[in-house]
């Protein structure tokens, strides 16, 4: 009977734990989301690493981001992707072509990235570490939908500033999306044409504009 009633003691002690510390993660995560929606502008640099060590694969690219509201310029793997409210440009000068569509693009955007978090997770406190010399929280993401491609998402937060340090998405597959972001600066002033598409720029260099 002692037993009985220690089993459950340790149960209820610990259940209580992990939802206070799930009711932590998704708290931090509130805070990182309230505090990064307030910012004006946002620009970072980023580190975009895909990895799958069963097939031997690692690709690194360094890109850049800039964001005004829900608009965006993005600089990745030679591309410029520019999201100006209402349309998608995504411009390829290695092949000098241009492809617009009337919607947000579904590949990784600063957006996303940064906000992709709010909706469809369970949260959980995951380990603290302190990174050149910076405390950062680590919270883990577990999709609640079955038909998600991830297995779970790892966002490592800076708790002091409550912006984001790092996002690693664990597929499935064996593959790992890890985006790191090294330099992050928030309410600059940024090119007033920095979210507009220039047409006439691109057809007197004779791209291709698919629309």
């Amino acid at each position: 009977m002692k037993k009985i009633v220690v089993s459950l003691l340790l149960s209820i002690i610990c259940n209580g734990v992990f939802a206070q510390t799930n009711e932590k993660a998704e708290s931090l995560l509130k805070e990182v989301s309230a505090n990064m929606t307030s910012f004006g502008t946002m620009q970072f640099k980023f580190k975009y690493t895909l990895e799958n060590k069963e097939v031997d694969v690692h690709q690194e690219s360094m890109g850049t981001a800039y964001t005004k509201a829900n608009k965006y310029n993005l600089l990745i793997m030679g591309n410029t992707m520019i999201f100006d409210g209402s349309k998608t440009y995504i411009i390829s000068n290695e092949d000098e072509e241009i492809n617009i569509s009337e919607e947000e693009n579904d590949f990784l955007t600063p957006n996303k990235l940064l906000f992709f978090y709010q909706d469809g997770y369970t949260f959980s406190w995951d380990e603290t570490k302190t990174i050149d010399g910076k405390l950062v929280q680590f919270v883990k993401l577990v999709p609640i939908s079955s038909e998600s491609e991830s297995s779970h998402f790892i966002i490592a937060v800076y708790p002091k500033t409550k912006t984001i340090k790092s996002v690693t998405n664990f597929g499935n597959n064996g593959t790992q999306t890890i985006i790191e972001i090294l330099d992050f600066k928030a309410n600059q002033v940024l090119p007033q044409n920095i979210f507009t598409f220039d047409r006439t720029y691109y057809e007197k260099k004779d791209y291709v504009i698919n629309d």
